[in-house]
């Protein structure tokens, strides 16, 4: 299916078309690089520099080609001649051969090829993304454990020693230290606190398939026959007839669809 030759299109549309990762970038899609073919359909495509939306009306990912060649060849000939004289015999025989042969062959290929991409993002430190680790004194308990806080918080009363930690699609790393302070209620000092800078990772797993086909097929047939008569008389008059004729007849055809 081509890309529309009017109206809106999208870096979606460019991506369903030809493949491709992400995040999009139009700039992937030059003509003769890895998604776009340098073709006469995609003639619009630019090679490198500026490139836009509009460059890919009609543009599409694959072309086909039909050939289909045809030939016919004949050849005939008639020899005669009589000779008379009285009483006559005549043989005849004849002799006819027909020999069809068709073969077609057909080859597929089906190559998928998988890459990972990984996105890491940070490190930070600010009152939106950060890593706390909270330690209380023996007389208020004295536990310890970690919150961690990416615009919002994505894990609370963790092991105090971890430092990575998964949460959805994402996985998060506790980074070099930032700060440190007192934790307190009223004017009680109950222990204290440790910041440290976080940092996370996004990976994905993006797959494609190619299908490659062609189908040859050929066929061929001919046909040879031949008539031979003979008549003798004896006497004052003799006639001898003699006709020979060959007809041969050649076709072949071959179509060729990738």
């Amino acid at each position: 299916m081509a890309i529309p030759s009017s109206g809106p299109i999208s870096l979606d549309d460019l991506q369903t078309e030809f493949g491709g990762i992400n995040p999009i970038s139009i700039t992937e899609y030059y003509r003769g690089g890895s998604y776009v073919a340098n073709n006469a359909t995609n003639s619009g495509v630019p090679l490198s520099g500026a490139i836009s939306l509009g460059d890919f009306y009609g543009a599409a990912a694959s072309a086909s080609r039909t050939t289909t060649t045809t030939w016919n060849q004949t050849t005939s000939w008639i020899d005669y001649y009589t000779t008379s004289w009285g009483s006559s015999y005549t043989t005849s025989w004849s002799t006819s051969r027909n020999t069809n042969a068709t073969q077609s062959r057909s080859t597929s290929k089906s190559t998928t090829t998988s890459w990972n991409t990984t996105e890491t993002t940070g490190p930070f430190y600010n009152n939106q993304q950060f890593w706390q680790v909270q330690a209380y004194y023996e007389a208020y308990g004295g536990a310890t454990w970690a919150d961690i806080y990416w615009n919002g918080v994505i894990g609370q009363n963790l092991s105090a020693g971890i430092t990575s930690y998964t949460s959805g699609a994402y996985t998060y790393y506790r980074g070099s230290y930032a700060a440190s302070g007192y934790i307190t209620s009223g004017q009680f000092t109950l222990g204290n606190y440790y910041d440290y800078y976080v940092s996370r990772t996004h990976s994905t797993t993006t797959s494609r398939n190619t299908n490659t086909s062609y189908t040859t097929s050929w066929s061929g047939s001919y046909t040879t026959s031949w008539t031979t008569s003979r008549t003798t008389s004896s006497g004052d008059s003799r006639t001898t007839s003699y006709i020979n004729s060959r007809s041969t007849q050649y076709s072949r055809n071959t179509t060729t669809t990738w």
